[in-house]
């Protein structure tokens, strides 16, 4: 029971910490791999999601016109749709700025942005997210979940339940490695100084059974008479 308690709080200590360490140095396992995943593209609601990865990190962006916009073109309304070679990174950032001026000059859009951040090693497994949304009429209203902050650092909290459990598995190993190896030595000196190997009473040769603490010695009773008989010598 003892090494099931140890594994799992060194390995969610472990899992935890790197993850926050990642949320604050995200390039710390090799920034310059980062691997662009998407655009997806839906013209028709100017949807599309953006995912980057890197060892350790992955942030994912994901922006929705939740309803039609539209130019004027001779007094006449006509859909704006981006052609799919314009949509990535660089039309996302250019859209985002100019949802302000298209409400100033009376073009009704509403919108959602989201983006999601997650790090952890070997899995991702703790997460944020900030929601940036503006209405017709409403304006922008900003909000993150699942972020803390200390000091000029923000870090993830929202768990990721399967990635949690996979990291703590893991990095659990040095915790429950180091009781057993501890636990094997200490077995073997008690055993050579003829103690008990539960509580390190001291023990006659011939004992089966610890006075102490009822633990069975370990040493058979013919290895007793033996110790015995060298110890007499």
């Amino acid at each position: 029971m003892r090494l099931v308690v140890v594994h799992a709080l060194v390995g969610s200590a472990g899992a935890v910490g790197l993850a926050m360490v990642l949320a604050v140095r995200p390039d710390m396992l090799g920034g310059d791999r980062v691997e662009v995943i998407g655009p997806k593209y839906d013209p028709q609601r100017l949807g599309i999601w953006i995912q980057e990865r890197s060892p350790g990190r992955s942030s994912v962006r994901f922006m929705l016109g939740r309803s039609r916009v539209y130019k004027s073109v001779d007094g006449q309304p006509v859909p704006i749709y981006p052609r799919p070679e314009q949509v990535g990174p660089a039309w996302m950032e250019d859209w985002s700025r100019k949802i302000s001026r298209m409400h100033a000059a009376g073009i009704m859009v509403s919108t959602d942005e989201i983006r999601e951040h997650a790090f952890g090693w070997p899995r991702l497994c703790l997460k944020t997210a900030e929601l940036s949304e503006i209405k017709a009429a409403g304006g922008w209203r900003v909000y993150t979940e699942g972020l803390a902050t200390f000091g000029d650092f923000g870090v993830p909290v929202t768990p990721m339940a399967s990635g949690l459990a996979f990291n703590t598995l893991v990095l659990g190993i040095p915790g429950s490695g180091t009781v057993l190896v501890f636990g094997f030595m200490r077995t073997v000196s008690r055993r050579r100084a003829g103690r008990c190997i539960g509580c390190a009473y001291s023990l006659d040769g011939g004992v089966m059974i610890c006075p102490e603490c009822g633990r069975a010695t370990g040493v058979s009773r013919g290895e007793g008479e033996a110790g015995e008989v060298r110890r007499a010598a």
